[in-house]
């Protein structure tokens, strides 16, 4: 781009009359890595981290911010910390304090005081796992876990499996099942009619009534002292069972996969008569879709692990 080129598109941005993604486009060569790629913690930080002298929150990266000729940039990179004014290159760094749920690095740039601001996005590899360690006398206690790395193996002799590393040193495997076993699957929930009626007044629209007793099973709860009926449709049954899984699992029984708790070795191989479940899915939230999640209740040295697996997908 020559310096017409960017000088014109800078005017442009300051204008505030363009598109958000069109903003993004204009800002992205003044960023080294650019927003969108993935970026990942200093080489030389993680060798700090190996001889025990940071926290692993503390762990920083480095983007390069080089505003174009008479322009400066206000970065805000943490809304609890002072934004940065640029006005010519400089290294600035981020933490991993600083990713948001998905992993992601969000820094917001304006170009003038009349900019209303710009979110820049850059990925990283790294999650944060959520865990209930099985402590005796039991106490509920959640700790907070970094994924390092996410490795998936498919073939081989021990057959599909992920490897863990985290940053606190700890290395898990997960060994999965040769085949994907699907949950029971909810039946889809309609809009649901639930039909009220009093005895001694009748019924204001009993043909409505009657089709909904007869298009699905039901069952009728009658209170005496009010002489009013509830009608409860199969279809609402469905609903409260899904309520009552979702009051147990994070993850939604609807696509996801179970297996045994014994194959989640934390500290190696578990026996077959560990008792707890698992269950996983190898779609991931909205914002972040390519990033399946696995959760296990009642497993080796856990009452509950829910950890997002960036790797998962590569199972499949």
């Amino acid at each position: 781009m020559s310096a017409l080129l960017k000088g014109a598109a800078t005017i442009a941005l300051l204008s505030g009359e363009i598109s958000i993604s069109k903003r993004i486009d204009i800002l992205t060569p003044y960023f080294e890595p650019r927003p969108g790629q993935t970026i990942e913690v200093d080489a030389a930080d993680l060798r700090d981290y190996g001889k025990g002298k940071t926290n692993p929150l503390n762990l920083r990266g480095f983007i390069k911010v080089s505003p174009p000729k008479n322009t400066c940039f206000t970065v805000t990179r943490n809304l609890d910390e002072r934004d940065d004014k640029i006005c010519k290159p400089k290294i600035l760094s981020f933490t991993l304090r600083d990713l948001q749920k998905n992993g992601n690095i969000v820094w917001t740039i304006k170009t003038s005081p009349q900019d209303f601001g710009t979110e820049l996005v850059w990925k990283t590899p790294y999650r944060m796992a959520v865990v209930v360690p099985d402590i005796k006398p039991h106490k509920h206690t959640v700790d907070y876990k970094l994924i390092a790395s996410c490795k998936a193996q498919r073939e081989g002799p021990l057959g599909r499996k992920i490897t863990l590393d985290f940053f606190d040193g700890d290395t898990w495997i997960i060994d999965f099942p040769e085949n994907d076993e699907l949950l029971p699957q909810p039946e889809a929930i309609p809009n649901l009619y639930m039909a009220i009626a009093n005895s001694k007044a009748g019924v204001p629209n009993k043909k409505k009534a009657d089709d909904a007793g007869t298009a699905t099973e039901s069952s009728t709860n009658t209170s005496t002292a009010t002489g009013t009926q509830v009608v409860t449709t199969k279809a609402e049954g469905e609903a409260l069972d899904q309520m009552d899984d979702r009051a147990i699992w994070g993850i939604p029984a609807r696509n996801s996969y179970r297996m045994d708790g014994y194959r989640f070795m934390p500290f190696g191989t578990t026996t077959k008569w560990f008792k707890g479940q698992c269950r996983y899915t190898y779609r991931g939230s909205d914002d972040d879709p390519d990033t399946g999640r696995i959760e296990c209740h009642d497993v080796d040295g856990f009452d509950e692990v829910n950890m997002p697996l960036i790797c998962l997908k590569d199972l499949r």
